[in-house]
């Protein structure tokens, strides 16, 4: 399937997105106690990111902020009904985020919530962990050269493995933009086309076992905005 792009993003345009799925890619691969990134525990951060065209990201990104404005009372009521102590808001939210994270993409005894493509393919009545998905995933991230590090050995189709590639591909029209017009209309054709062939084929089913699991909480809000991102580009591309 082809897709073709019809008005051409500039460059602020696409880091915007980019830096979208970057952030979100690594939020969903690595929980904030291992990271030590506590940016989405800031209502500032969110307050300076991209608003999506669409009421989904509206309210996914207004719900981020108001998670990170309650950060200290959201670790009172953590996805293990744990107590959190300590004074720093900050830390509070990062303990109880990261206890949410293991409960739904980790467990045990299993995750509460699938991260990965193949396990979430409608068409895939099997649920195996490794699949169609995951080779495609493989194929694409070869064919830019790129290849996979860090401690998370997780497999290619994971939904922050594919919002990393995305945002590769954004970067990649950015600096393209000043000078090369062919390349960024192949890059924002691909990029149209991967959109909605991959993240945006399974998100819904992925946010639906994240609502199940934890429905106030902070991946929750966090993929209700990316799905509106998500869906805010692929708009403005094709």
């Amino acid at each position: 399937m082809s897709v073709e792009v019809n008005d051409l993003l500039d460059a602020d345009q696409w880091r915007a997105y980019g830096a979208v799925y970057g952030f979100v890619g690594n939020e969903l691969l690595t929980p904030m106690n291992r990271s030590g990134n506590y940016q989405g525990l800031d209502p500032s951060f969110w307050a300076q990111m991209p608003v999506p065209e669409n009421s989904e990201g509206q309210r996914g990104l207004e719900r981020l902020e108001a998670y990170a404005r309650k950060a200290d009372e959201n670790a009172e009521r953590d996805a293990m009904g744990a107590l959190v102590y300590s004074n720093d808001p900050a830390v509070a939210g990062m303990i109880a985020t990261s206890v949410e994270f293991a409960h739904l993409f980790i467990g045990p005894p299993r995750p509460a919530a699938d991260p990965w493509e193949t396990v979430n393919d409608p068409r895939n009545d099997k649920k195996v962990a490794y699949g169609h998905a995951t080779v495609a995933m493989q194929q694409l991230i070869a064919a830019e050269g790129l290849e996979l590090n860090g401690e998370s050995n997780q497999l290619e189709d994971h939904m922050g493995i594919e919002l990393l590639y995305l945002s590769v591909l954004c970067e990649k029209a950015a600096a393209a933009s000043a000078n090369d017009q062919d390349l960024v209309r192949e890059t924002a054709n691909k990029a149209a086309w991967f959109i909605q062939a991959h993240p945006l084929h399974w998100i819904a089913r992925f946010r639906a076992n994240v609502d199940a699991a934890r429905p106030e909480g902070y991946y929750s809000a966090l993929l209700e905005y990316v799905d509106g991102v998500l869906n805010d580009h692929y708009d403005s591309l094709a």
